[in-house]
Formats: C-alpha cells, sequence, structure tokens
C-alpha cells in the first residue's frame, strides 16, 4: 500500500530522485529488495565514473625519466601504463591518488568536469601552455575501493559482469499484511540480480536485472513476485553535451491492506510500470540546461475475489508522458542551484472509469533547489516541490501538493554513511469521492563498515498520505541488517522490518519480518 512504509524501501526511493545516484552494494551488507514504487515519476540515476586517470610523478627525475622515455631508453610499458586503461572495478588498480584529469571522462557530473575544463583552457589560451598540476590530492579511500570482501565481477572485453543469487528463509508476523486475522508463516526467499556495466573512456551503457521471490509454506496464495530490468547509457556528444537515456520495466505487489483493495480479495494485486527516458544536459559557461523527455505506461493488475469472481482493473491504466526543461546555474565547483519546471499530463486507456469519471489530467511540476557535492563528506540534491494536477471531469476536484524532495548523502567518517530521502507527488485514484491522494515520505538509512567483513546497516522512514481530505493514513517503519563475509564470493547475512499503517478510520495494520540466508555473487 502506498501509505506504508518501510526503512528498506529508502534506496529504492533514491532511485527516481533527478541528479543523484545511488551506490551499488560495494560492502556486501544486506539490503531488503523492495522494487521501486512502479507508480513513481520516472527517474534516471547518474553513472559512476569509468575509470580514474594515475597521475603524472611529481619528483625531482620525473623530467629526466621523461627524456629518458621519449629516447626508448629503460622503458617499461607495464609501469608506464596510465590508469585510463584500468577500471576502479580492477581491484588491483591505486586508487590512492588522482589528478585534475580524472574530470576529463571519468563520468562525474558534468558541471565540475566542464569547470575544471574552462579553468586550464583559459590559462593556455593566456600563457601558451597549460598550468601545472597541483601536488597530489590524496583521496578518501571508500568502502568500494578498499574492502578486500568487494565482488570483482567478471571482465568480458569493455563490460563487467557482477552476478548474485540470495538464497535464505524469511519469516513474517502477518502474511497479507492485514489488520484482521493476521496469520504468520515461514517461507523460502530468493533474490536474484545480475548487473553488466561498460568500462569505456567515453559513453556509458549498463544493465540491470533485480527479482524477489518468496515462497511460503501455507499461505501459497500470498506468495511475493517483484522484480525490475532496466537498461541505460550515457553518450558524450560534446566537451559540453551529454545525453542520458534509459528504458526498463518494473513490477511490484499490492498488498490486501491497501485502501483501494476489496476487502473480498484473495491475493494481492501486481502493477506494472514500463517507462523510457532521454535527457539532454548542456554547459554554456556557468549556465547548466537538462532537457528531459520520458513517458511511463502503467498496469494494474486484475485481483481475485472470494466467490470466484475477478475485480477488472483496465480502467486504471494509463500513460504518463512528460516534458521538463532544468537550469542551472553553477556558483562553484560543488554548489549548483537550479529552477526545474514539468509538464506531466495523464492520459488513461478508457476515457470513463468505472465510476463514469473522465480521470484524464494535466499537471505541472516546479522544483526550485540546490546540488552539491563536495566529493567526501556531503552531496545529493534538495528541492522544494510544487505540484498541481487539474481533472477533466468537472466533478473532480484539482489537487495539489507542495513538499520537498531530497537525496543527501553524509560520511561523517571513511566507513559510515548517512542517508536522507524524502518526497512527495499525487498519485491516482479509482474512488468515486477521491480525484487523487498526495503521499509524502521521508527517512534516514545509515551503513557503517565495522570490519572488513562485518557490515551493518539501520532505517527509519514515516509516510502519510492524503485520500483528498477524505481519509488518511500514516505509515511507519524500521529496519535492521547485518552481513559477514565469508570471502569475496559468499556471505552470511540477516535483517530485521518492521512496518506498520494506521489510518484515521480502522485498525493499525503492522508487520514483523525476519530474514536470514546465503549471497553468492562473483
Amino acid at each position: 500500500m502506498r501509505g506504508r512504509i518501510g526503512a528498506a524501501s529508502l534506496a529504492a526511493m533514491a532511485l527516481w530522485l533527478p541528479g543523484v545516484a545511488i551506490a551499488q552494494d560495494a560492502t556486501g551488507l544486506r539490503q531488503t529488495l523492495t522494487i521501486e514504487d512502479p507508480f513513481a515519476e520516472a527517474r534516471v540515476p547518474v553513472s559512476p565514473p569509468a575509470f580514474i586517470e594515475r597521475p603524472a610523478p611529481r619528483d625531482a627525475s620525473a623530467q629526466q625519466r621523461q627524456a629518458d622515455e621519449s629516447a626508448g631508453i629503460g622503458v617499461n610499458t607495464d609501469e608506464t601504463k596510465t590508469q585510463s586503461s584500468r577500471s576502479v572495478f580492477d581491484r588491483g588498480a591505486d586508487l590512492d591518488v588522482a589528478d585534475e584529469s580524472v574530470l576529463a571522462y571519468s563520468g562525474y557530473d558534468s558541471i565540475n568536469r566542464e569547470a575544471e575544463e574552462r579553468r586550464r583552457l583559459s590559462l593556455l589560451a593566456a600563457t601558451g601552455q597549460l598550468p601545472p598540476l597541483e601536488d597530489e590530492t590524496v583521496l578518501r579511500r571508500t568502502v568500494a575501493e578498499t574492502d578486500p570482501f568487494a565482488p570483482v565481477g567478471i571482465r568480458r572485453g569493455g563490460f563487467v559482469l557482477f552476478p548474485e543469487l540470495e538464497v535464505g528463509s524469511v519469516y513474517s508476523s502477518n502474511v497479507a499484511g492485514t489488520a484482521q486475522n493476521r496469520r504468520d508463516d515461514f517461507g523460502l526467499r530468493l533474490a536474484p540480480k545480475i548487473a553488466l556495466r561498460s568500462d569505456w573512456e567515453r559513453h556509458a551503457l549498463a544493465f540491470e536485472s533485480q527479482g524477489e521471490l518468496v515462497f511460503w509454506n501455507d499461505e501459497r496464495e500470498q506468495n511475493i513476485n517483484n522484480g525490475s530490468a532496466a537498461v541505460s547509457g550515457r553518450v558524450d556528444i560534446r566537451s559540453t553535451t551529454t545525453l542520458d537515456w534509459s528504458g526498463g520495466v518494473g513490477w511490484s505487489q499490492t498488498t490486501l491492506s491497501d485502501p483501494e483493495v476489496p476487502d473480498t480479495a484473495v491475493s494481492p494485486r501486481t502493477d506494472t510500470a514500463y517507462n523510457v527516458l532521454a535527457r539532454l544536459t548542456h554547459v554554456m559557461g556557468r549556465i547548466v540546461t537538462q532537457t528531459t523527455a520520458a513517458a511511463t505506461w502503467f498496469k494494474y493488475g486484475n485481483l481475485d475475489l472470494s466467490g470466484l469472481g475477478v475485480e477488472d482493473n483496465e480502467d486504471r491504466d494509463y500513460v504518463a508522458p512528460s516534458i521538463g526543461l532544468r537550469v542551472g546555474y553553477q556558483i562553484s565547483d560543488t554548489v549548483q542551484p537550479f529552477v526545474e519546471v514539468t509538464w506531466s499530463p495523464r492520459y488513461h486507456d478508457v476515457s470513463i472509469d468505472r465510476n463514469g469519471l473522465r480521470r484524464d489530467s494535466q499537471g505541472v511540476v516546479i522544483r526550485p533547489g540546490i546540488t552539491f557535492n563536495d566529493g567526501s563528506i556531503w552531496s545529493g540534491e534538495v528541492a522544494a516541490r510544487y505540484e498541481y494536477r487539474h481533472y477533466e471531469d468537472s466533478l473532480l476536484d484539482s489537487q495539489s501538493v507542495l513538499g520537498l524532495d531530497a537525496n543527501v548523502s553524509w560520511n561523517p567518517t571513511e566507513l559510515t554513511t548517512v542517508q536522507f530521502l524524502a518526497a512527495s507527488q499525487i498519485e491516482e485514484s479509482a474512488d468515486l469521492l477521491v480525484s487523487g491522494s498526495i503521499n509524502y515520505t521521508a527517512g534516514v538509512l545509515v551503513t557503517h563498515q565495522m570490519l572488513e567483513n562485518v557490515a551493518l546497516e539501520a532505517g527509519l522512514s514515516v509516510g502519510y498520505t492524503d485520500y483528498d481530505d477524505i481519509s488518511n493514513e500514516t505509515g511507519f517503519g524500521a529496519t535492521l541488517g547485518a552481513a559477514y563475509a565469508i570471502h569475496r564470493e559468499v556471505e552470511l547475512t540477516a535483517g530485521y522490518e518492521f512496518t506498520s499503517s494506521t489510518p484515521n478510520v480502522g485498525d493499525t495494520t503492522s508487520e514483523h519480518r525476519i530474514s536470514s540466508g546465503l549471497r553468492f555473487r562473483l
């Protein structure tokens, strides 16, 4: 249900917040797989750096060695090979130091990259030569770069493949997620995942697919089948222009506790979303523009009802195209305020729904905010969000929401990361008296690498859903997780998750879920 939020879903929320990438599970810490809500607006994560180039030597003998190499004296191709031919996925790569050329084609955000290039080229025009490199800067070593238990992947030419499978047991105190007649059960949990990422100096291509299957021992009608698959890429058109694109599909299940699921339903409803997106980023001096075109198709599954009946949800299916423009101004290399405006209509497959209402609508989203990244301590984006939606049917009141979009990461130490996430949006409804529901979510997720092979996580989240002032619902979630890496390929995992939702009318729904298992990865 949309009002019901678990802290483990914070990572899924981050995937849809604009301009901020979410790191892979490099520590090996178990993160309970929660497929992102397919009815959230499509977002594109920023690609990770493809390579880091080793800086040139700066000692007194550097010029002599360079002269010897030019003359072919004492040249060792292995030693003089630059880091650009190696990947950060190569665990043998030395990532202690890096020079300014890391910004050239590394995949870091184009704002910082172009700012550095403009500075160096302006000095080239004034002096006739590039400025000398500064002293070597020692980078803060992240867990992903230093963890000897992190997976290395399988290299195939210019790509690196990361296969993964988690097998374990799970216990739920409320399998169906109902307020009454709660039933507990044990089950088998399978969580496969595979990722394929390019390792190129320019451009980028990635594919990722993941899923979660839970087979309950007694309550087999409540078996879980969530999953997603997506392909994304980046094209470096020019030094100041890049094109990011993506396409994917995701499916997830809505529990019986959802207010819009009939009380007579006997199994969860499976909802599916298909999305495509293209985003063109262009830098003009200190001004950065992003033009985005996207479309998402939402498909609601039918529901099996007691007494052999079926609820047909075809009238809820709709497509949501969108066109957006974002303009930012680079105050410094690390801070950029911006304003973003998006036009987002919604068109339903069936023009008149089960209640005789025309639910097609026109919407606009305005987001003023700021993006920041100091490279080691703070990074992320915070924006105020105003969304307005007008419905075609005069019986449906217009909706508006003022909220916060945020995805902020804080690294108080090299081994600890604190992530804050927030989102707000207007969602669709099939209720006769409800135009749309307004949903707010926020949460904090803390991860800590206790030892080289022991990782911990803890999270809290809250959610509030307003059903057009007719009713409302409050959700709360908490999660704890731990992982013990036996070696690179195998680790033990354990987790606990608590979720609850409290409607203003009705009983509270809650669930305790405990899981343990083995994760195999390469």
